[in-house]
């Protein structure tokens, strides 16, 4: 507790501060000096210590030194000393006085055993542990600081740390009071209603009063049954310009009907529409030939499935049908299945790239096959015989149907 000043200390109190535990030679003052100086040593009793080599206890107050103000100018700068006693026998205040520093040794003390008011005018430094400060019998004033060199302001024991920490804390409450009660006597700074509101009166003007807002709300039931909703109900509602939500009730007891709580609308099927290029996403229609709910329902599509979108195949299923170029199938993965009432939505991921009729055969698939000669080059390198050279042709990935036309040899 660096820079602590005690004024005066008394009324029976003994103070315990952290400092300092010798058991040394006791020095008694008798003042039989021509001077009042300690370093006189005419003025001790056996003589007066070697403050550089030796601390013992210092002892003042034997009878007839009333009128002695022992003195410690002289010397060095500070004295190092195991204890300071005011006798029992003093019978008048004595006053020490100096220019120089009391240091005190570990498990020092100073006493007044007197019933008088003892002064000290110097400093206090204490060197260690504790030291201890006794008024029991008569009063101490200290008019000089005392500083406790090994204070450990991380020591939760040390009672000057405590003390310090104490008035701070106090100190921190009081301005922030005293801070808080400033700003609301003055209108530009005031936070409070009831601070602005008695401002403004000293002018002569009236807040108005609050007035309570209405709203409609709307209750969704999920039971099958109907709910009473009875009058007085809470209801909260963030109101826009309002830092938290408003607070409402029910002004009168109302029933909720499951029938008419909250459902969807939706619009009318369209027409049969063509399936373009662009899309994607389409809707299941029938499987198998069937188109009941149920049956659709069945079929376990999900994200990252595979579908093939195949071509029309009557030229090979129906015995007649005059042959027509196909469009190309292709493989599409599904991103999203979505089932509104009785139709099943799938949505792809990418678009699809070819025209189709209203309807279009799809399959989920699993592993892939392909035909021979998928992965042919784009162009074949042949030799020519009878020119003894080198070209170059473009790969002809056409499918032929036997039975449809008759093939060349450029086909085989």
């Amino acid at each position: 507790m660096t820079g602590a000043s005690i004024a005066a200390i008394g009324g029976g109190l003994t103070l315990l501060l952290t400092a300092a535990t010798y058991a040394q030679q006791d020095f008694t003052w008798n003042g039989g000096g021509a001077t009042d100086l300690w370093t006189n040593d005419a003025n001790w009793l056996p003589g007066a210590p070697n403050f550089d080599l030796e601390s013992g206890r210092l002892i003042f107050g034997s009878t007839g030194e009333e009128e002695q103000r022992p003195n410690n100018t002289a010397g060095q700068d500070w004295i190092n000393i195991g204890g300071l006693v005011f006798n029992v026998t003093a019978d008048a205040e004595l006053t020490l006085t100096g220019l120089r520093s009391l240091s005190f040794d570990d498990g020092a003390s100073i006493t007044n055993d007197s019933t008088f008011l003892q002064t000290i005018n110097n400093r206090i430094f204490g060197n260690g542990s504790d030291l201890t400060i006794n008024a029991a019998t008569g009063d101490l004033k200290f008019t000089l600081a005392i500083n406790l060199r090994d204070a450990d302001p991380e020591d939760a024991e040390d009672p000057g740390i405590a003390l310090l920490e104490g008035a701070s804390i106090l100190g921190d409450i009081l301005t922030f009071y005293q801070d808080l009660y400033a700003n609301e006597a003055f209108l530009r700074t005031a936070q409070w209603r009831e601070s602005v509101a008695d401002l403004v009166r000293l002018l002569g003007y009236r807040l108005s009063p609050g007035l309570g807002g209405k709203a409609t709300f709307a209750f969704e039931v999920k039971n099958d049954k109907p709910v009473v909703v009875p009058a007085g109900f809470p209801l909260q509602a963030q109101v826009e310009g309002l830092e938290q939500a408003a607070d409402f009730e029910t002004v009168e007891e109302t029933i909720a009907y499951s029938a008419l709580s909250k459902f969807h609308l939706y619009r009318p099927r369209l027409e049969t529409q063509t399936i373009m290029a662009g899309l994607n996403n389409l809707e299941i229609d029938s499987v198998n030939g069937f188109s009941e709910g149920p049956i659709i329902d069945t079929i376990d599509i999900k994200a990252g499935d595979r579908m093939m979108l195949v071509p029309d195949a009557a030229m090979f299923d129906v015995s007649g049908t005059p042959y027509t170029a196909q469009k190309k199938a292709e493989i599409l993965i599904v991103s999203e299945v979505q089932r509104i009432l009785d139709r099943t939505i799938i949505t792809f991921e990418g678009a699809l790239t070819e025209n189709r009729d209203t309807q279009v055969t799809a399959y989920r698939i699993g592993r892939s096959f392909r035909h021979f000669g998928h992965n042919a080059p784009a162009q074949l390198t042949k030799y020519n015989d009878s020119t003894k050279s080198v070209f170059q042709e473009t790969t002809n990935f056409e499918r032929n149907i036997w039975g449809t036309h008759t093939p060349s040899l450029s086909d085989v």
